[in-house]
Parts: C-alpha cells; sequence; structure tokens
C-alpha cells in the first residue's frame, strides 16, 4: 500500500513524498512486490536497493529479506535469495544487492 504518512502522521518517508508498507502480514515471506520484468535486460549488471524501517505491535526486531523470483525459459521458478539483514524498530535500515 502506498502512503504519504501513517499512524495519525507519525511515520512519514525518510526522504520524498511517499512510501510503499505491508501490514497484516500472516507468513514471514507476505511482503512488497515489485514486477520489473519489462526494465530489466540480460547481460545487464542491476543493483536492488531498499530503505527499510519496521514498526508495529509486540515487535522490535524482524528479519527483511530481499528475493528475486526468476521464471526460466522452459517456465521453471526459481525464488534466488539476494539481500538479507535484521530490522530494529525505529532504525532506518539500507538494503541492497548488486545482481
Amino acid at each position: 500500500m502506498l502512503h504519504d504518512s501513517m499512524n495519525d502522521g507519525k511515520i512519514v518517508p525518510k526522504s520524498g513524498k511517499f512510501f510503499a508498507s505491508a501490514t497484516e502480514r500472516t507468513q514471514s515471506w507476505n511482503g512488497i512486490q515489485q514486477e520489473i520484468t519489462g526494465r530489466v535486460q540480460r547481460k545487464l549488471a542491476y543493483e536492488v536497493t531498499a530503505l527499510v524501517r519496521i514498526f508495529g505491535n509486540n515487535v522490535s526486531t524482524a528479519d527483511v529479506r530481499a528475493t528475486l523470483w526468476v521464471q526460466t525459459p522452459d517456465l521453471r521458478e526459481q525464488y534466488i535469495g539476494i539481500a538479507k539483514l535484521v530490522s530494529v524498530l525505529f532504525f532506518y535500515h539500507h538494503i541492497s544487492h548488486r545482481l
């Protein structure tokens, strides 16, 4: 979901005007997804980067993972973990990986 603020204005973007959030997660893999298939080309290098912050009741840390979903020409699917960190409540963390 896209926001300009949350929690009665107490949570705002670190920079820019908007941010995305994953709420009411029931599984650790539930989160924000972005389709990039039409924006990438074979044999080029890319950097995946995100600024992450957690907020919620009864939580002080959370595992944060960046995962790349790949579909091969023969239609097999593969999930590749490309970055991982432990986020601490109220702090921003930078997660990135060069592909």
